[in-house]
């Protein structure tokens, strides 16, 4: 057995490499070729040579694109921070290309609203985009600038010029066209966003919690995610409760998110107020604050560059 197969062996990752995917080949070709290159025809590689075989191990653990969560004091080597950062493209064109995926050649519309038509897209509601072109877009669109699509259906959408407002599906910041158009338009899914035409944002991860895309069936009730590369802000669940103001006298009231009390007024017109955080006697002072949250550690996460 070759010493690359028994290290497979080893880590128990001889069936998972049989199933490598198109995006990590190229990380897994280049750390068998570094590990063959150290160890030679496959015999025992001499003890001078561990060290290196285990940085080679080290280097190509965690794949380019993929994020970890660091908890040393100075950054580690081949990661950038995940605070919002730009990089070049054509510097760190590997992590460029598998945070950003080009979807191909599109037509858009010279309309109010413009559609864009891109079969089999495979774009949800709220997606990140940007076009660029080999001539001249319509007017009402700029190249490099970042868009969010509102879905029609499989192979159509509409530009919007804010998250919020595509996932409202409204008319507000959908995109109008005008004029003239020529050449070739080619639209470049970017989740995270991209500030110009040389450069490509890392993800912000940075006071967020990270949550699953997609949704699915909790209790009865859909649960659903933040589009890829999207955020959401806290909320809080909306509830009612029945208050008695007076005798023989109810009214029911609506708690609104961030809200510290409530009220409602009596029969006469006069405001009873209801104090909603109050000490329980066990628990201590209520902590009200800007966002609702659980217990948490604060930790860096980095993204592998190459």
């Amino acid at each position: 057995m070759a010493a690359w197969d028994k290290l497979l062996s080893i880590l128990g990752m001889t069936d998972r490499v049989a199933h490598v995917d198109s995006n990590s080949v190229d990380d897994y070709n280049m750390m068998k070729n570094a590990f063959q290159e150290l160890c030679g025809d496959g015999s025992a590689p001499p003890s001078r040579n561990l060290k290196e075989i285990n940085d080679t191990i080290d280097e190509f653990a965690v794949i380019i694109g993929q994020t970890i969560m660091y908890d040393g004091i100075d950054d580690p080597d081949n990661f950038f921070l995940c605070d919002g950062a730009a990089y070049s493209r054509e510097t760190y064109t590997l992590l460029y290309n598998r945070i950003t995926k080009s979807k191909g050649s599109c037509t858009i519309s010279i309309a109010s609203p413009a559609v864009v038509t891109l079969n089999a897209h495979g774009l949800q509601t709220g997606a990140r985009i940007e076009l660029s072109t080999t001539g001249a877009l319509p007017t009402g669109i700029t190249a490099y600038t970042n868009y969010y699509i509102g879905r029609i259906d499989d192979n159509t959408f509409y530009l919007y010029d804010t998250y919020v407002n595509a996932v409202a599906g409204g008319t507000t910041g959908r995109i109008n066209t005008s004029g003239s158009q020529s050449g070739t338009h080619t639209l470049r899914y970017v989740p995270h966003g991209t500030p110009n035409s040389t450069e490509f944002y890392v993800p912000n991860r940075q006071g967020v919690v990270s949550k699953g895309v997609g949704s699915q069936m909790i209790n009865g009730r859909v649960k659903t995610g933040p589009g890829f590369g999207g955020v959401e802000e806290d909320r809080f669940q909306k509830f009612k409760m029945d208050v008695g103001v007076a005798p023989l006298y109810t009214r029911t009231v609506s708690l609104a998110a961030g809200a510290t009390s409530v009220y409602v007024y009596d029969g006469t017109g006069t405001k009873k107020y209801i104090d909603i955080f109050l000490d329980d006697g066990t628990n201590g002072t209520p902590r009200t604050g800007t966002t609702t949250r659980e217990n948490s550690l604060g930790t860096k996460f980095y993204i592998r560059y190459q």
